[in-house]
């Protein structure tokens, strides 16, 4: 899979766990859904299985091209945010140590869920952390038609006290079906985000959830959805602020390299504001989530669909290493384990 993306000029972010129940082992913490690892995974857990997955993916793969960013876990929670800094400390040092090329993210939810903007910042105080994530679905939240989370700004100035960036890892507005929202009303409750959020100093907004098909209310919207025509087209007309300084930037144009182009890896530009490749142009991050890209598939389906990513201008994809869902395996088409 990383070496079809290698070829095709896409970037991928890699989330090496699911704080969400979709990794067999430690899932059932007390409060809330109760599908949150335990923890004492968050604790000690981890260094059974997943530290050594760690080590094992960054250290194959931290000169790939295709690698744009390591995620740790994807919306880590269920724990005491202490436990959780230490988590993320010792796994951004793996991390790091083994692959010093490539931006590490936390994964992380949002303040609320760490109990505040404070603790928030502190769990990204690690000098092996490069990027923090907020993930939110405040539109929908009590058919209150937000646009801006009210986590985000205190997420945003957590990381510009730390000098790092934030993305927006997440964020959907459901429609389709019955669903309060039409879709030409998504697209233009979207768009609103993405102004915001980019203006702000947002490094990327990643809309959930793409797909071939959809059916009824839902957060996922297909190929065929004018969500997509304005994700593909928004950027031409963007002109983002810096947050440090107030000034405009110049718009940043997507642009799919030629499958023998290599821009080396991803790095945060000097003035804080982007993600850069590695001559210092900037990147702009357009993301599709694929969890389960590393499972179920014959060797054929990953080069199909990122060539079909990559026609879309897609350069992201973010994928679960191992991503066994509900009791099964984990194994690929062939029966391969990870």
């Amino acid at each position: 899979m990383i070496k079809a993306a290698e070829k095709h000029g896409v970037k991928l972010l890699l989330t090496l766990a699911d704080g969400r129940s979709h990794c067999g082992h430690s899932d059932g913490a007390k409060g809330g859904d109760g599908s949150g690892k335990r923890p004492d995974w968050y604790a000690n857990g981890f260094r059974d299985q997943y530290l050594p997955h760690v080590t094992q993916m960054t250290s194959t793969y931290k000169d790939s091209p295709a690698i744009g960013m390591w995620e740790i876990i994807n919306e880590p929670g269920d724990a005491e945010w202490q436990t959780i800094k230490l988590f993320f400390d010792e796994v951004a040092a793996e991390m790091k140590k083994n692959d010093p090329n490539h931006l590490v993210s936390t994964g992380s939810w949002a303040p609320w869920a760490y109990d505040g903007d404070a603790n928030f910042q502190t769990l990204h105080e690690s000098p092996n952390i490069d990027v923090g994530s907020v993930h939110e679905y405040d539109y929908d939240h009590e058919n209150s038609n937000t646009i801006e989370s009210p986590h985000f700004a205190g997420a945003l100035r957590a990381m510009n006290n730390l000098n790092k960036v934030l993305i927006v890892g997440e964020t959907a507005i459901e429609s389709g079906g019955s669903c309060r929202t039409d879709r030409q009303a998504r697209v233009s409750a979207m768009k609103q985000k993405f102004d915001l959020y980019l203006n702000k100093g947002a490094g990327a907004v990643l809309v959930w959830n793409l797909a071939q098909s959809s059916t009824g209310c839902g957060f996922t919207f297909p190929v065929t959805d004018p969500l997509l025509d304005m994700i593909k087209t928004y950027p031409l007309n963007l002109n983002a602020t810096n947050p440090r300084t107030g000034g405009t930037q110049p718009a940043v144009v997507p642009t799919v390299p030629p499958i023998s182009d290599d821009f080396g890896p991803l790095r945060v530009s000097d003035n804080m504001r982007y993600l850069v490749r590695s001559d210092g142009t900037p990147f702009f991050w357009m993301g599709d989530t694929a969890w389960s890209l590393f499972t179920g598939l014959t060797r054929e389906d990953p080069v199909y669909y990122l060539q079909t990513r990559k026609n879309q201008s897609y350069n992201v994809i973010q994928a679960v290493a191992i991503f066994p869902q509900a009791g099964g395996s984990g194994n690929s088409h062939y029966d391969i384990s990870p």
